[in-house]
């Protein structure tokens, strides 16, 4: 926050999730606060699920210009919005409230993280086949992706394979013939890694509180052909990752996501644009954090 003063006249951001203490997105909000020198404070509210309604009410009446939404509401508060963006309905989840004239508004920046982060990295899943590991949170942003970039063919592989089966079928929906899907075992992901071209795995295996290998596959399986993309950030290199790079494939993690979905949060409440320079210096300042060794999940 360093020599910003916060006064009666500092507007109210901040998050409401369960559980959210150890996100990092303040350190990165206030930052730009500061930096572009916003009288705003962003603050982190956790609450248990019962209570939801009420947190809402809360920062209503606080006068808050608006709030992120993290786990697990982010499907839950859009019961609670007058207005719901035409992005976020169609993915039916919000993580970006805002709050005006008493009236809630809801949309979801996740997707431009997502995008933006592909395009940030080089990634294009245009005429690629592309293999997804899990099926849950973020899933649909990521099934929208791949159909508007063009992807060849999508194989969604996920621990509960009807979850997995959900998005191949909202895929062939409106391109026939462009996803398959599959329940998550070494053997499939072996395969499914050999026959793409870009592995983007959105499960939550690999996080810094959930050390572990994603599955016992084939690691060999990967090469300098293959791209993998973790939505992970912290640690900086999921055991995905490692394997993947020592291997020579390109590989990405979730850090320009994360910041490219608060970018356009913050652009969304202050209508102040986010210099790119301010993009690669949040970089290096959460990557920062996390080498310092603050660990957490991050969103």
């Amino acid at each position: 926050m360093g020599g910003r003063r916060i006064d009666s006249s500092t507007k109210l951001l901040g998050a409401v999730g369960y559980p959210s203490g150890q996100s990092r997105s303040p350190l990165l909000m206030n930052s730009w606060c500061e930096q572009l020198d916003r009288n705003y404070v962003y603050l982190m509210y956790e609450f248990p699920p019962q209570e939801l309604a009420e947190a809402v009410a809360g920062l209503k009446a606080l006068g808050a210009v608006g709030f992120n939404v993290t786990m697990p509401y982010k499907q839950r508060i859009m019961e609670y919005l007058d207005e719901i963006d035409e992005r976020a309905e169609q993915l039916g989840a919000v993580n970006t409230v805002t709050c005006k004239d008493g009236r809630l508004a809801g949309y979801n920046t996740d997707y431009f993280g997502f995008r933006q982060a592909l395009a940030d990295a080089d990634i294009s899943p245009t005429g690629r086949k592309v293999l997804v590991l899990g099926a849950g949170a973020v899933s649909g942003l990521v099934c929208m992706t791949m159909l508007e970039e063009g992807a060849d063919h999508v194989l969604w592989l996920n621990r509960n394979g009807e979850a997995a089966k959900l998005r191949a079928d909202a895929m062939n929906r409106v391109r026939r013939g462009s996803a398959d899907s599959g329940t998550l075992s070494p053997q499939a992901v072996s395969a499914g890694i050999r026959e793409s071209d870009i592995i983007i795995n959105i499960t939550p295996v690999g996080m810094s509180s959930n050390l572990q290998k994603i599955l016992e596959f084939d690691v060999n399986a990967f090469n300098e052909n293959k791209t993998v993309f973790d939505v992970i950030y912290s640690p900086l290199k999921t055991p995905l990752l490692m394997e993947a790079e020592r291997r020579g494939a390109k590989i990405q993690n979730g850090i320009r996501m994360f910041i490219n979905q608060a970018k356009r949060a913050f652009e969304i409440w202050t209508g102040v644009p986010v210099p790119e320079q301010l993009i690669d210096e949040a970089e290096r300042m959460i990557a920062e954090d996390i080498v310092d060794g603050n660990l957490c999940k991050g969103f």
